[in-house]
């Protein structure tokens, strides 16, 4: 019986904009996504007799998305998988917390199996617009429903995440954002050119999701000003609640601490080249 161990990374939005939608009616997303080293879910995944997936010791139900993760490895492949989830990605809070799974069970069947991991993108798509990115990591330009990835090379960024109180549901945000708000755009290349030369970027820092989000959740704009008034690199990831900034300064850092008394969760990270490490397998 086969298993494996990985550690699978959390990922933040430098930027996120909205083109419309596709035909399927689905956002057409254009998004910088990065790995973020800290925050962090473990999995360990087993051939099993019947399909089962624990998340923190309690058995999930199967609209969770590990869940349907390996739900489909089954129906594609007739593998059986079992999968116990150590909880460490805060969720509601634009980090991809639900994501992360369900790109680890895909990572984990294909390192067990010796799948070429590309082969997992479509069944990746069915699951969420993350799960593509997050089978993989570092740093990328995402595209439509996330499947279509151009993955660049950045420096390495240190940043403080602030997940501001109360949580977001993507749901209403997405639905408040198709009532009444227009898009900003995001300028993917010219924010990764511009932070890979030096030059400034905090323009290029944008999340058409914003607006509706802070709406729903007055905490979120209450983070994202108070981290405004420290530095100028600043912006809400994904569908909130969670707000970026970086950091170029130890002086940033102790102003940092002061706003996270303010947060629901805080944490002082640094990106990373890769969203998953295989802690231990066994064939």
């Amino acid at each position: 019986m086969g298993k494996i161990s990985v550690l699978v990374r959390a990922k933040a939005n430098l930027s996120l904009g909205i083109r419309g939608r596709d035909q399927g009616g689905y956002h057409d997303l254009d998004m910088l996504l990065v790995s973020l080293a800290d925050i962090y879910d473990r999995l360990h995944v087993y051939d099993s007799e019947k399909l089962r997936v624990t998340m923190d010791g309690k058995e999930v139900k199967e609209d969770n998305t590990a869940y349907r993760a390996a739900k489909l490895i089954e129906e594609r492949y007739g593998a059986t998988l079992s999968v116990d989830i150590e909880k460490g990605i805060p969720f509601s809070a634009g980090l991809g917390g639900s994501s992360a799974d369900a790109s680890a069970v895909f990572f984990a069947f294909a390192k067990l199996y010796r799948k070429n991991l590309t082969e997992m993108i479509p069944l990746a798509d069915k699951v969420g617009s993350d799960v593509a990115f997050m089978m993989f990591g570092g740093s990328a330009i995402s595209r439509g429903r996330g499947s279509s990835l151009i993955f660049k090379r950045m420096p390495k960024l240190k940043l403080g995440v602030f997940k501001a109180k109360g949580g977001s549901d993507t749901a209403k945000v997405f639905s408040l954002y198709d009532d009444d708000v227009k898009a900003n755009g995001a300028d993917n290349e010219e924010l990764l050119c511009r932070i890979n030369s030096g030059k400034e970027y905090s323009e290029y820092l944008v999340n058409d999701l914003f607006e509706p989000a802070k709406r729903l959740n007055a905490n979120i704009g209450e983070i994202y000003s108070s981290l405004k008034a420290v530095t100028p690199y600043v912006v809400m990831s994904g569908s909130g609640s969670s707000v970026v900034a970086v950091s170029d300064k130890d002086s940033t850092e102790k102003e940092f601490l002061k706003i996270a008394e303010k947060a629901e969760y805080f944490k002082m990270t640094d990106t990373a080249s890769k969203g998953m490490v295989i802690l231990g397998i066994e064939r």
